[in-house]
């Protein structure tokens, strides 16, 4: 099924994601710092991004968008078989994604570096960056993505 064009699930997406007025007030991001997932294993490299202090409404935000979208997951065994830690196996065959829940680290990626040391001049540097602002999240991006390619489908308002 091509998820691109089924008009049920847009609607479906769009009627989850209208919140109450109190939860949508606390969708708001506070980023404090930078980080570094060192070794990615979803890139290969290290990626840099900014940490976003996790709430609830996050976590329902990623609660509602997976439970969504679990009809569409397509599972990789090469993908599967390369997760080394049982919760990431069990998370990846459940959702079709490693990081859920518990194991989900709210961030905004700003890049992905492949072949620079985790001790190079500019990783060290951003790892060092203290940061104070807040954003409100106005929309989520819904995006294919297969394997460096990301394919944009719709953008949902959620304010």
């Amino acid at each position: 099924m091509n998820v691109k064009k089924n008009i049920y699930t847009i609607k479906k997406l769009k009627k989850s994601l209208k919140f109450s007025r109190k939860y949508i007030s606390s969708l708001k991001t506070i980023i404090k710092k930078t980080g570094i997932f060192k070794n990615d294993h979803l890139t290969d490299g290290h990626t840099l991004y900014l940490e976003i202090k996790n709430n609830s409404a996050l976590i329902k935000l990623q609660k509602d968008l997976i439970n969504i979208f679990i009809p569409y997951k397509v599972n990789n065994k090469k993908e599967e078989n390369s997760l080394t830690l049982k919760w990431m196996k069990n998370n990846y065959k459940k959702y079709g994604y490693p990081f859920v829940g518990k194991y989900w680290l709210p961030h905004m990626t700003i890049a992905s570096i492949n072949g620079y040391s985790i001790n190079d001049k500019l990783i060290l540097k951003f790892a060092k960056q203290q940061l104070n602002f807040l954003q409100k999240i106005k929309y989520v991006s819904v995006y294919k993505i297969d394997d460096d390619y990301h394919e944009h489908l719709w953008n949902i308002d959620i304010i």
